[in-house]
């Protein structure tokens, strides 16, 4: 597993092991961020990732959240509960030299920690089974990580039932062989 684009591209990462951590494919990986640069999905601005502070949720290696950072995200928060992934991410980091500018928190992402100020991306990467997307973003809306502003990523099982909170509202929805991603915000 690499990072695809950016000043760290084509450095690799180290996965997670033992515990069925399903890191996102890189074309996926790929795919998702040419979405977020060119969607216009952020006010003013033409790419999502510049300059943005950054959540990844069910972050396993923290691919999404490393790859936000090697294109422009200012600082991104990991969130994960696994011990073995919680080191694969501090390892990432120290050794793409990111350090300064990536929190670790040890949680739930169904039941956060309260927040200062939203986010202004989140990757949400939960196992394939067990149906914790609208947990998580019941959550994280709750808990305040995620605001008006704040554009959700998230990957899922193409072929699994989702639901998502009444107040965000489903932007993109797209399909990559077993894998489904969909962007959303809070609904205006």
């Amino acid at each position: 597993m690499r990072l695809v684009a950016g000043k760290h591209k084509g450095r690799a990462l180290v996965a997670p092991s033992g515990i069925g951590v399903r890191p996102t494919s890189d074309r996926v990986r790929e795919s998702l961020f040419n979405i977020l640069a060119h969607g216009g999905y952020r006010t003013g601005k033409q790419s999502v990732i510049e300059n943005a502070s950054v959540l990844d949720a069910f972050a396993g290696s923290g691919a999404l959240g490393f790859e936000a950072l090697s294109r422009g995200a200012s600082k991104c928060i990991f969130m994960e509960k696994a011990e073995t992934a919680l080191e694969a991410i501090k390892k990432n980091s120290f050794e793409l030299g990111e350090s300064s500018r990536v929190r670790v928190l040890r949680t739930d992402a169904t039941n956060p920690p309260s927040n200062t100020e939203p986010v202004d991306l989140l990757f949400l990467d939960p196992p394939y089974k067990g149906m914790l997307l609208l947990s998580a973003l019941t959550g994280l809306l709750a808990a305040n990580w995620v605001g008006v502003d704040t554009v959700c990523c998230a990957e899922l099982d193409a072929y699994g039932e989702y639901r998502i909170p009444s107040k965000m509202e489903l932007l993109l929805e797209r399909q990559y062989g077993r894998t489904r991603i969909i962007i959303l915000k809070v609904a205006c």
